[in-house]
């Protein structure tokens, strides 16, 4: 092959490897772009594991506030009523023994001794229909009047007198002074059952409950006979 032939065929031979060469370069920009878009995505997936979810919930623990010790008004039939400070998860029981305990004319069966005591509350104790220690007063026509007759016949003297004995009375006579209700009258009962006789007007304050005004307001109508 001559010079002139070569020159003419080399040139020829040449181009489609040129071509093939273009042809692979020219997509570079397509698969940078594609590199790049998804070096952005998962940068955004990551960023969106990384970060702190909205939805979560923080929870917190409450610090237990101390709770007060419950005080309760105690009334009624008990042997010193008024307002008592009593023990954490106290029962009605605890609170009327913190009053010294009920009379001996209470009725406790009406109330729950087992319940709760809750801060703030009144417990009442109530006296019973039928107080035990009642003298019988009926007439005996069968021979001699029975010594709970001859006892309360004092009483009606003394009503006629237009006073009422402290040592005989009832509760009836007791409860029609001022001042002296079903509890209080119960409550001189049971004091003089226990201590004996009155022998003083001023003696009354000894009893539950009653205190120097209610003495003074019964004076000149009653007597300690």
């Amino acid at each position: 092959m001559t010079d002139g032939e070569e020159s003419s065929v080399g040139p020829e031979r040449d181009e489609p490897v040129r071509d093939r060469d273009r042809g692979w370069t020219q997509w570079l920009p397509s698969i940078f772009l594609v590199l790049a878009v998804l070096a952005g995505a998962t940068g955004v997936v990551y960023w969106m594991l990384d970060r702190p979810s909205s939805n979560a919930v923080e929870i917190f623990l409450a610090t237990p506030t101390p709770q007060p010790p419950p005080v309760a008004h105690v009334t009624g039939a008990v042997v010193s009523p008024g307002v008592y400070t009593l023990d954490l998860n106290s029962r009605v029981g605890d609170a009327i023994a913190a009053a010294g305990g009920a009379l001996s004319s209470a009725d406790v069966s009406v109330l729950n001794l087992a319940a709760f005591v809750v801060d703030g509350e009144r417990i009442e104790v109530p006296v019973s229909l039928a107080p035990a220690g009642t003298p019988d007063t009926t007439p005996d026509t069968s021979g001699d009047a029975p010594a709970a007759v001859a006892d309360a016949l004092p009483v009606v003297t003394a009503a006629t007198a237009g006073l009422v004995d402290l040592n005989s009375a009832g509760r009836p006579e007791l409860e029609s002074l001022p001042g002296i209700g079903p509890v209080r009258a119960q409550a001189i009962i049971d004091w003089r059952t226990v201590n004996g006789r009155f022998e003083s007007l001023d003696e009354l304050r000894e009893v539950p409950g009653i205190g120097s005004e209610t003495v003074a307001a019964i004076r000149g109508l009653v007597t300690p006979r």
